[in-house]
């Protein structure tokens, strides 16, 4: 009971879809009478769908969505303290990502950020400051912390989530 009203839940999924697509159900999640956690392990968008009843009436509801992302290594990225070379391309300053033609490939970058953690065994968290749109800029750590730049790309038509190299600066 929630503020005096009866609420009980059904049944429930998961779903999930690819950027910009329709949802799907996630086979092996569907519950009855209960609403469980789901862990994913690729870069979709997920949501629960569930049917509940309010005092005595059926309603169906899906919840918000979140995304879990999971960036591939581009071996052209690489960064360094204030500076970031895609391909042959060199970059020391924000500069803007639409259709990069570099050594014969397509570059475009819808976003990007820099994520950083304490260390290997650490999870990755944004760098608000450093949020995009359409750019790749540069970054100068002052700590020993790991960095890495992130984003989703279109490269020669294909759009996915992909990763520079690490970078660690030296302690002081």
């Amino acid at each position: 009971m929630v503020d005096n009203v009866n609420y009980s839940v059904v049944d429930s999924k998961w779903q999930q879809r690819t950027l910009d697509s329709s949802w799907s159900d996630i086979e092996g999640t569907e519950e009855t009478e209960q609403l469980c956690s789901y862990s994913p392990s690729d870069s979709n968008e997920y949501r629960m769908v569930a049917t509940f009843t309010r005092d005595g009436e059926t309603i169906e509801f899906a919840s918000n969505f979140f995304g879990e992302i999971v960036y591939g290594r581009l071996n052209s990225l690489t960064v360094e303290s204030d500076e970031i070379t895609l391909e042959t391309l060199f970059i020391s300053e924000c500069t803007e990502g639409l259709n990069l033609v570099v050594t014969d490939v397509k570059y475009t970058v819808k976003e990007s950020k820099w994520q950083e953690r304490d260390d290997s065994n650490s999870d990755w968290s944004d760098i608000a400051s450093t949020i995009t749109a359409g750019e790749l800029c540069t970054y100068d750590p002052n700590d020993s912390r790991e960095y890495r730049l992130v984003g989703r790309f279109v490269i020669d038509d294909e759009e996915d989530y992909y990763s520079s190299n690490v970078l660690q600066e030296e302690s002081n």
